[in-house]
C-alpha cells in the first residue's frame, strides 16, 4: 500500500495564515484598483480562500499558461499562452496568484507580459523539482526581486525556502 501520509500542516493553520494575508492585502491596497490574476487551473482554490476574505474591492481575471507540453512532464522551456487577460492592467495594482513554480520559465514569462507586478504568491514554488531545478527557480524569484522589486509570499513545506 505505500507509506502513509501525514498531514503537517493543519486545515484549520493553513486557512487562518490564508486569512492573514488577505488582511494585508486589505491593509496594503486598501485606497487601490487591485486586481487579482489567477494562473489556470492550479491557482484557482486559493484564489478563492483568498477572495473570500479580502475586504477591499478588487477585480479578478484569469491566465492559462504552460511551459510543458501534452502529456509531459518536464518542462521545455517553451511558455505558451492558451488564455489570455480580457482585463487591461494599466494603471491597476496587479496580484498574480500561481500554485506551483517549478522551473520558473512560466512565471518569468508572465512576469514580462504583465510589466512585473509588484506581488506574486506561489504555492509550493519548488514541488517535486529536484535540488538543482528547485534552487534555478528560487534564483530565478530571487533575481525577479532584486531587479525588479517583486515581492513573492510562498506557502511551501520546503525547509531551504522558509530559511
Amino acid at each position: 500500500m505505500g507509506t502513509p501520509m501525514r498531514c503537517l500542516i493543519s486545515r484549520e493553520a493553513i486557512a487562518g495564515r490564508v486569512k492573514e494575508l488577505a488582511g494585508e492585502i486589505s491593509r496594503d491596497y486598501q485606497d487601490s484598483d487591485l486586481l487579482l490574476i489567477c494562473i489556470l487551473r492550479g491557482g484557482v482554490l486559493f484564489l478563492a480562500d483568498l477572495m473570500r476574505s479580502l475586504t477591499v474591492p478588487h477585480s479578478v481575471d484569469f491566465m492559462a499558461v504552460s511551459s510543458y507540453g501534452k502529456g509531459v512532464r518536464e518542462s521545455k522551456g517553451n511558455v505558451r499562452i492558451s488564455l489570455d487577460l480580457t482585463t487591461s492592467i494599466e494603471g491597476r495594482h496587479v496580484l498574480l496568484v500561481e500554485d506551483i513554480i517549478d522551473s520558473g520559465n512560466t512565471i518569468a514569462s508572465v512576469l514580462a507580459q504583465l510589466n512585473r507586478p509588484a506581488l506574486v504568491l506561489a504555492d509550493e514554488p519548488t514541488a517535486n523539482l529536484d535540488t538543482e531545478n528547485g534552487r534555478h527557480a528560487m534564483e530565478i524569484m530571487q533575481r525577479l526581486n532584486a531587479e525588479t522589486g517583486t515581492a513573492f509570499v510562498f506557502a511551501t513545506h520546503d525547509p531551504r525556502i522558509m530559511a
